[in-house]
């Protein structure tokens, strides 16, 4: 059971994990480490692959357990940013434990696969300096209003790299519900709150396992606040060896006080 009682505040995050399996091989090398300054509450399971052909076993070191009884198909277990797998449950991890991850390739060929796995990272005390926005207040607003924060077009050469930003008016905090983007081509990112210096992720993370569209968006289970008058950074990395046009908006509500 999971008492969020215990916790003084709670943070969107990503933690993930990407190997590239040699064709018909085991590969036990993939490590998740969990932070030691915070508990992880996995909501979402979401994931990408070159062929599903592949199957994956996990162990949490914190507790011994399997996540599975036996290896399973990557189709079985990993979503899109799109279509997540949801855990009706979340599961706890603990803090400075760590997921030890088992990919056995089918395919006959190299397989890249990424499992990336979604939630809120959960603190019982927190960090020195470290203003507290995760467990959000809506009845201290008078008013809300849904509104879009756009990141200007970004122009990336075949495997650039490149910073979009987008700035949070001073008139209102702003809190994300979804994270949708556009592009030419494949790339990755890394998410960032340039206020505290706060990243969404662990690593940088496929495009396709961080944003949806306008049509099947990748919801936050657990919104995330930004406060008025910050920067969001989002750090971009081609990987589709084209020239490639990223825009990136992050849908929400607007907080009034």
């Amino acid at each position: 059971m999971i008492d969020l009682r215990q916790y003084v505040d709670l943070q969107y995050f990503q933690y993930s994990v990407l190997r590239t399996v040699a064709l018909d091989a085991t590969d036990n090398g993939g490590i998740t480490k969990i932070q030691n300054d915070s508990d992880f509450l996995l909501q979402k399971v979401i994931g990408s692959q070159t062929d599903a052909s592949a199957t994956v076993q996990a162990v949490d070191t914190g507790t011994g357990r399997q996540f599975f009884d036996r290896a399973l198909n990557l189709a079985n277990y990993l979503g899109t940013a799109q279509r997540p797998n949801v855990l009706l449950h979340p599961k706890l991890i603990k803090a400075n434990s760590q997921i030890n991850w088992t990919f056995v390739d089918t395919s006959g060929a190299e397989n890249r696969i990424e499992v990336v796995l979604e939630g809120i990272k959960a603190y019982k005390t927190l960090p020195s300096n470290f203003v507290p926005r995760g467990v959000i207040q809506l009845e201290k607003y008078r008013d809300l209003d849904p509104f879009t924060y756009t990141f200007n077009p970004t122009a990336l050469g075949a495997l650039g790299t490149g910073i979009a930003v987008t700035n949070i008016q001073a008139d209102s905090d702003f809190i994300i519900t979804k994270l949708v983007a556009t592009s030419t081509g494949t790339f990755r990112a890394q998410i960032a709150d340039l206020s505290c210096g706060w990243l969404y992720s662990d690593n940088f993370i496929d495009n396709v396992n961080l944003f949806g569209t306008a049509q099947q968006p990748n919801v936050l289970l657990h919104p995330q606040l930004v406060l008025a008058n910050s920067s969001i950074q989002v750090q971009l990395s081609d990987t589709s060896n084209a020239e490639n046009t990223i825009q990136i908006a992050v849908e929400g509500i607007k907080a009034f006080l």
